[in-house]
């Protein structure tokens, strides 16, 4: 069992093996992309949303790349965002499989005297650090690097044409047709001075036939970076990316369901319910199994959490469990609607832990953050039904506070409607069906197998990780 999120295993000639979303077929497609602009070179993206997978997928899709004899580099831009020009970086990266070959070295020397002449911005300088002294000094100076500067024009650009020249022989390979793949990965997550000119030089600089460089990232975040590099939120972020992608894919969207539930067994949550079912506290044992899976699938399939998100809820579920005895009630469900909440709504919550909502505000408010596929009910049985179930649990266990007799509101037990034979609450839900959450709520009074006179802060105090926790060694 792992406590912190390890990367996944990619093993040589089994790339994919470990893939739970089926992007095998993905990268399979993105190869064949990668073929067709061989002769030309290109710029490709592939975009999603922060711990979507994005780094999981270019890390398997590279070895499979290997495996089948391309030439890769596998860049993570974020960690060399401390370059003040991303041009150096890229060439030492190139350097890793080019090195050895001969005139790589005066490419070397090419690339560092171009990035010293676009690396400044000389003329900018000059004028600010003398701003506010003696006008034509300024003009002077000014004058004479124009001058110099119509020469240097002249120089850069032969110097430009021989770079691209020299890079396209050092990657040229008479005995492998493949394109090079340059994989950079982050570029959303550096500093925007740094993302824009790492963009702007791959276009500018390195944009030649039989290299291939594709791009993990954000293109939402990646459109702030260039609002910041030129400080202002008005130029359009997206058109101006535009003109250096010559493809834009997006991942497909991951299974939420299926990460989940291999969370569950990688986390030990399975191993925890095993031990529950063992312990025989319980007659329904292998109903709380089910009844947790399909809370903690509900709620983080209808938010559409990412990833990395869901891991953080479900191994900080792991926790709580291991604050659980293995001989008490389960309460899985609620629990994990609770850490759910202290992960994706802090701020509903503290609220709950601190008692500051009354009854039917706590109602309200579950109604009014959870999405309304979760709420809705259209048919008789479903996650709606189930989350009514669950929202009706909270609200008896809420109500009974500390376990030690303190009741929030005496006055909301059920009440029997004698014409109908039929239960009403003080509470009105405003998008759960009343009927649905009447009825669990007195089924829950009435059945429950976890008695929520317990109250609330028995729960509070699980989630909050402040009994005595026993985790497992397991391999």
């Amino acid at each position: 069992m792992n406590c912190k999120e390890l990367e996944i295993e990619v093993q040589p000639e089994k790339p994919f093996e470990n893939d739970l979303f089926g992007l095998h077929s993905f990268g399979e497609m993105l190869t064949g992309i990668i073929d067709s602009y061989a002769d030309t070179g290109a710029v490709i993206t592939i975009n999603g949303e922060w711990g979507i997978g994005k780094t999981t997928f270019l890390r398997m899709w590279n070895q499979y790349l290997r495996d089948n004899h391309y030439r890769t580099l596998f860049f993570n831009a974020w960690q060399c965002d401390y370059y003040d020009d991303p041009m150096l970086a890229l060439i030492g990266e190139l350097s890793e499989e080019f090195g050895q070959k001969s005139g790589f070295q005066d490419f070397v020397k090419k690339g560092g005297r171009l990035a010293f002449r676009f690396g400044g911005e000389l003329l900018k300088g000059i004028i600010k650090n003398r701003l506010g002294a003696d006008l034509d000094a300024v003009v002077d100076e000014v004058t004479d690097i124009g001058i110099e500067s119509v020469k240097d024009y002249r120089e850069s650009k032969n110097l430009l044409e021989d770079f691209k020249k020299q890079l396209t022989e050092i990657v040229a390979d008479p005995k492998n047709e493949k394109p090079v793949v340059f994989i950079i990965d982050e570029l959303d997550r550096c500093n925007p001075k740094f993302a824009v000119k790492l963009l702007e030089r791959l276009k500018h600089l390195f944009e030649v036939p039989n290299i291939i460089f594709v791009l993990g990232l954000n293109t939402e975040q990646l459109q702030y970076a260039v609002q910041g590099f030129y400080g202002s939120a008005y130029i359009n972020g997206n058109e101006y990316l535009k003109r250096f992608f010559d493809v834009e894919l997006s991942l497909p969207t991951p299974k939420l369901d299926v990460y989940c539930k291999s969370l569950f067994a990688s986390q030990g949550i399975d191993e925890y319910f095993k031990k529950h079912e063992d312990a025989g506290w319980m007659s329904e044992r292998d109903r709380e199994a089910t009844r947790f899976s399909e809370c903690a699938c509900d709620l983080i399939i209808a938010n559409n959490t990412n990833l990395r998100k869901t891991y953080r809820i479900v191994h900080y579920m792991r926790l709580v469990f291991a604050g659980c005895m293995h001989n008490a009630p389960a309460n899985s469900d609620l629990l994990f609607l609770l850490c759910f909440l202290k992960i994706h709504f802090p701020l509903s919550y503290n609220k709950i832990r601190y008692h500051e909502f009354s009854i039917q505000e706590l109602l309200d408010e579950m109604e009014r953050i959870l999405p309304n596929s979760l709420l809705l009910q259209v048919q008789k049985y479903g996650a709606p039904r189930r989350m009514a179930w669950l929202i009706a649990k909270l609200l008896l266990y809420y109500n009974h506070l500390d376990g030690h007799g303190s009741i929030l509101d005496k006055d909301f037990t059920g009440s029997l409607i004698e014409a109908n034979n039929k239960y009403t609450y003080t509470v009105k839900p405003q998008i759960i069906t009343s009927e649905t959450l009447y009825e669990a709520l007195r089924w829950h009074e009435n059945n429950s197998h976890a008695p929520y006179e317990i109250g609330i802060d028995y729960l509070i105090e699980k989630i909050q990780l402040a009994g005595t926790i026993n985790l497992p060694v397991m391999g």
